[in-house]
């Protein structure tokens, strides 16, 4: 996103439709302007005040509360003004072309937050918390939204990336001072920093996945041969009916999605078609789609009604002729333990976890939810949670990689080689702040964001 950041730009800031009130805000060198203009007094620095809003006419606009931030302390790192008034459409329309007569521009979406990233008022990942504390699904995701925004994961990233720097600057002095320098300890002390510097990595990575997982939500498909119970199961899970339940085979078609909160996580279940083989064409097509959900589904729930006495492994084999692309976590679930007289619980004989349930009356879901959630989160911790893109993720990948691959036996011959690993690692990480970034990212990003933010 390449543009002009010395102007100033106008939004509606808060959400669309009517409310109590609304608010429009203004960003750059013609707020004060602006705001003399339109309610006829001068604002001192971060002063608020009641006061009367006039269009080009001298015509009351409407009245509100006038809040003014002088730059560089404010959102944006330049003066702000902010007008809330009554949350009418036509009124909030009328105060930004107001100041658009005035001489801002309507913003662009996200270009309050840009604004503020390259000021210097918050690093790139802290802008897209902003975006996902917004967004967020849960009370978890939105809590580690905040903590993302405070700078949390900036400062485990940083700490990482400080390590790894010292150890660049270890090696660019032994280019430049080879003859003072004890190859043997420097390699020593290098294999040791990039042991705990690999160990960080992944420790963070791991809590990556998760704040993906706490941001995005997780995608759990429930495939099975017909009549196992998978809508049952689907429609106890949103405690009302969403699927069609039929003694008739086959009643399921097209996917049927919910989505409800497992413990802070949105989980995204889908009903799907069941497995079988088939001459009806529609039928047949509602199969394919099930194999689509279970290949890009993060969890694959297997339904089936069998006796105590199947092989898990027989189970998996059947599943796995449904798409040899399947790579998500896989848990069997034993449907309608009523039926068969058996108590819910879960088992780990094999290469998965069995889950023993009856969808009709509720017995083990609770069970179920629970080994879900094993699987959606192995850390226990919540404290130090995050929210997370794939985009941080792959840089730390990218970050642990480099530093695995580095060789260290081309220290003394070709110590340049390795002094340039370092720096690619430093630069995957400076990724995630912004402070290495293009103008493509940026825009990438940005664009995603409401306008007025």
């Amino acid at each position: 996103m390449v543009g002009n950041f010395d102007d100033t730009i106008v939004a509606v800031s808060s959400a669309q439709g009517r409310a109590g009130v609304g608010v429009v805000r203004v960003s750059g060198s013609l707020s004060r302007h602006i705001c003399i203009n339109m309610s006829g007094l001068s604002p001192q620095k971060n002063q608020f005040f009641y006061s009367g809003l006039r269009n080009k006419s001298g015509q009351v606009i409407d009245s509100g509360i006038v809040l003014f931030f002088e730059g560089p302390n404010s959102y944006t790192g330049e003066d702000i003004v902010e007008f809330q008034a009554h949350g009418n459409p036509i009124i909030l329309q009328d105060i930004v072309t107001r100041a658009v007569e005035l001489g801002a521009r309507q913003a662009r979406p996200g270009e309050f937050t840009e604004r503020s990233f390259r000021n210097g008022k918050i690093s790139l990942d802290q802008a897209e918390a902003v975006a996902d504390l917004i967004a967020g699904q849960t009370k978890r995701a939105t809590l580690s939204a905040a903590r993302t925004l405070t700078g949390l994961f900036a400062i485990k990233v940083n700490s990482i990336l400080t390590s790894i720097r010292e150890s660049l600057f270890q090696i660019e002095a032994s280019i430049d001072f080879h003859e003072d320098l004890d190859p043997h300890s420097l390699t020593e002390s290098l294999k040791r920093a990039a042991v705990e510097q690999k160990e960080k990595l992944k420790e963070l990575i791991s809590k990556a996945e998760v704040g993906i997982r706490l941001k995005e939500g997780v995608f759990v498909t429930i495939v099975g041969s017909p009549n196992v119970g998978k809508s049952t199961l689907l429609n106890k899970l949103a405690g009302s009916d969403k699927a069609i339940v039929s003694d008739v085979p086959g009643t399921t078609r097209d996917p049927v999605e919910i989505t409800i909160d497992v413990s802070g996580i949105p989980v995204h279940f889908v009903d799907t078609a069941g497995i079988r083989d088939t001459l009806d064409q529609i039928e047949a097509t509602g199969i394919e789609r099930t194999k689509i959900e279970a290949e890009k589904s993060d969890i694959i729930l297997y339904l089936h009604e069998e006796a105590v006495s199947c092989d898990d492994g027989i189970l998996i084999e059947k599943l796995r002729k449904l798409s040899d692309n399947l790579t998500g976590d896989i848990i069997l679930v034993r449907n309608k333990i009523d039926l068969l007289e058996m108590e819910s619980g879960v088992s780990n004989t094999g290469e998965v976890k069995h889950v023993n349930i009856s969808a009709y009356n509720g017995r083990g879901i609770n069970t179920l939810l629970n080994t879900l959630l094993e699987l959606m989160v192995p850390s226990d911790s919540k404290e130090d949670e995050f929210v997370a893109r794939e985009r941080h993720l792959n840089s730390l990948r990218k970050a642990f990689e480099i530093l695995r691959n580095v060789s260290f036996d081309l220290l003394n011959n070709s110590p340049e080689l390795v002094a340039e690993e370092y720096r690619q690692a430093c630069r995957e990480l400076d990724l995630i702040s912004g402070r290495y970034s293009t103008e493509e990212l940026l825009g990438d990003i940005f664009s995603r964001f409401c306008i007025g933010k």
